[in-house]
């Protein structure tokens, strides 16, 4: 079944902008209840299938009819939302099946240039989609862990760049004529005025923001990347004192890192502690100790190494999913999000400390059904 494109939400008023009323384009948003779930009236109905991530990594997971089509063009937009090459997102693009497809994104690489890979995948740009092929062949020269080696190690990499992407400025001309018409930018700096007691607040929210970036600062970059979040949780305060409003002193708390880190700790120690005086003692048999008096001396040994051993491994894996679960707030999104586990609008929505979404009555922290709290499990450990 071949026929309609593949694209994401957001092209459907380009599409409607760009045509005439008149052009009989035939637009269906793969999206919510009303969903066409026929792979056959996708196909041979529509013209252009507009839908999200989530819904392919979905249709992936399922064997949903978004596999079940051959598209004509597939067109990621953000196409850096698929960095993770394992994620079933990511995996759900490059599994499309389409005769054409193209990346769209102002920031191909947002994190470090392996965040290439698995847009490579989705263009079935091979060798270079495989990890070992691309750090062999000019990866290996961008990663900061490195010595970063000879420049010329990257010029392979630049080669099939250059062949692949199609980078637009704003000085491109098409035709003689300018392909971005854009009017003229006017910047103006408009200064906060603090009254007296603004100036306070804010300098001494400044300062302990100051004082917890040095700290961790001083213990290296990994220090760095391990509290990114908590270090950005820093700026919030002063965001808000320098906005503006109605302000409760809970808003312009500056958070203490070290603290909130300590308490984790104490908290899991205690979880710990209660989980081990919880468990059963482990089963001894009786065995006769031949080095013993008449060789009849007790000896005792636990009756099964192997299953103490799987037992320790599967509480120190739900320990490690406790141990990485995050704070979860009631918040109202900017935009339009998606549950990550029925891939619906969120309804209630409440915000994962890792900036995941949710609906309230599916979230990690109150499952709707059990496999929506393995599942639920399965994001904290991953995030």
């Amino acid at each position: 079944m071949r026929r309609a494109s593949l694209l994401p939400p957001q092209w459907v008023d380009e599409a409607q902008s760009k045509l005439a009323a008149d052009s009989g384009l035939r637009i269906h948003v793969f999206h919510g209840d009303k969903r066409v779930k026929c792979a056959a009236t996708l196909a041979a109905e529509f013209d252009l299938v507009v839908t999200t991530y989530a819904h392919v990594g979905k249709s992936f997971s399922t064997g949903g009819p978004l596999h079940a089509v051959e598209w004509r063009r597939v067109v990621l937009d953000e196409s850096h939302e698929i960095k993770n090459a394992s994620a079933s997102n990511s995996r759900g693009c490059t599994a499309l099946a389409a005769g054409r497809r193209w990346c769209v994104t102002g920031t191909p690489i947002s994190g470090n240039v392996y965040d290439l890979v698995s847009q490579f995948a989705f263009l079935n740009l091979v060798p270079w989609s495989q990890p070992a092929f691309f750090a062999a062949n000019g990866g290996n020269v961008f990663d900061p862990s490195t010595s970063f080696g000879n420049a010329s190690m990257a010029v392979p990499l630049v080669y099939a760049l250059r062949r692949v992407m199609v980078r637009h400025t704003k000085s491109q001309k098409l035709g003689g004529e300018d392909v971005l018409k854009l009017p003229a930018k006017h910047e103006r700096l408009l200064s906060v005025v603090f009254t007296d007691d603004e100036r306070a607040a804010y300098d001494a929210a400044r300062a302990l923001a100051v004082a917890q970036w040095i700290s961790i600062s001083a213990l290296g970059a990994s220090a760095v990347s391990r509290n990114v979040l908590g270090l950005r949780s820093l700026l919030r305060p002063l965001q808000r004192l320098a906005s503006g409003g109605a302000l409760k002193a809970a808003d312009v708390r500056v958070p203490d890192l070290a603290k909130e880190a300590e308490a984790r700790r104490a908290e899991r120690a205690a979880k710990d502690a209660a989980a081990a005086a919880a468990a059963p003692p482990p089963a001894y048999a009786f065995k006769p100790d031949p080095s013993a008096a008449g060789g009849a001396g007790p000896s005792f040994k636990a009756k099964s190494a192997a299953g103490a051993g799987a037992g320790a491994a599967a509480r120190a894996a739900e320990e490690e999913v406790t141990r990485d679960a995050k704070p979860v707030v009631s918040a109202a999104p900017e935009a339009d999000e998606e549950c990550g586990l029925c891939s619906e609008l969120v309804e209630e929505p409440v915000r994962t400390g890792c900036g995941h979404w949710f609906c309230k009555a599916r979230g990690p922290f109150a499952s709707a059904s059990a496999s929506h709290g393995a599942r639920a499990r399965a994001h904290a450990g991953r995030c």
